[in-house]
């Protein structure tokens, strides 16, 4: 198979892996979307560690990270949210790979091309829907529900954003990783009208989002026309069904308060 080399600006530590193409990436093409990292490695299946672990491109499990998935499971995660945080550590070290950079002696700077290649390249899996919807960014025409779109969601981009602050923070614990995390907190800054940091003063304060984190815009609450309720209550064959639907929506309660709502609170 044909080699895929990957060179920094400048030519410095190249780095060769096996794909079926020969491909030249460099920072400036993978920031701006238009090369994407060789998708090497793999989330599987694990007995340790939240139940899954991270591979490398030889099939090796990658130490670091599968001890912060152990870090995980002691402070009581769960098991989805073990390997949520699995997919995200496993993109940053993709992305780690492809300019042959350690884990250790990463940067901001390798931080900041993670976001814009987020930002401007185009979600695979987006690919795999088969709802039947209009395609990315459509909007359904009964609902009023946009599909999501081709790319990576601002909320998707600061979340792998945090689990890789977290994961730094957890190695710097130790005193292993790089002297400064190059993922920057979400802590935001009060600044005065002389521009030095100060939390009492009460002249000119305004909050700033962390660095690199995207605005998250935020959404009303949708709503279905009387039609559509109209329909899905002649779509139920059950009486309890209705019942329970018509309770749900009578009472006003939030999606999380219905969630957890038990037998004995309904009176």
């Amino acid at each position: 198979m044909p080699f895929v080399k990957v060179v920094e600006r400048g030519g410095h530590n190249p780095w060769v892996t096996w794909e079926s193409e020969p491909v030249i990436f460099d920072r400036r093409s993978v920031a701006d979307g238009k090369s994407d990292p060789p998708r090497v490695g793999a989330v599987v299946a694990g007995t340790t560690a939240g139940g899954v672990k991270v591979l490398d491109a030889d099939g090796h499990a990658i130490v670091p990270i599968e001890q912060y998935l152990r870090h995980l499971v002691t402070c009581d995660m769960s098991l989805l949210t073990c390997r949520s945080y699995a997919f995200d550590l496993r993109r940053w070290f993709r992305l780690m790979w492809c300019f042959e950079t350690p884990w250790d002696a990463s940067t901001p700077a390798d931080a900041e091309v993670l976001v814009s290649w987020m930002r401007n390249t185009s979600n695979y899996q987006r690919g795999h829907d088969s709802s039947g919807s209009g395609g990315p960014g459509s909007v359904n025409p009964k609902t009023g529900k946009p599909s999501l779109s081709s790319g990576f969601a601002p909320r998707t981009i600061n979340h792998a954003l945090s689990v890789v602050h977290q994961f730094y923070e957890f190695h710097s614990s130790f005193g292993d990783g790089p002297v400064v995390n190059p993922v920057p907190g979400t802590t935001a800054n009060w600044w005065d009208s002389n521009g030095s940091e100060s939390f009492r003063s009460t002249w000119q304060q305004y909050p700033r989002r962390g660095r690199l984190r995207q605005k998250v815009p935020r959404t009303l609450p949708r709503a279905i026309p009387d039609s559509l309720w109209d329909e899905l209550f002649l779509s139920m064959n059950c009486t309890r069904d209705r019942a329970l639907l018509s309770l749900y929506v009578s009472s006003g309660a939030r999606a999380s308060e219905l969630l957890t709502l038990r037998l004995a609170d309904v009176g």
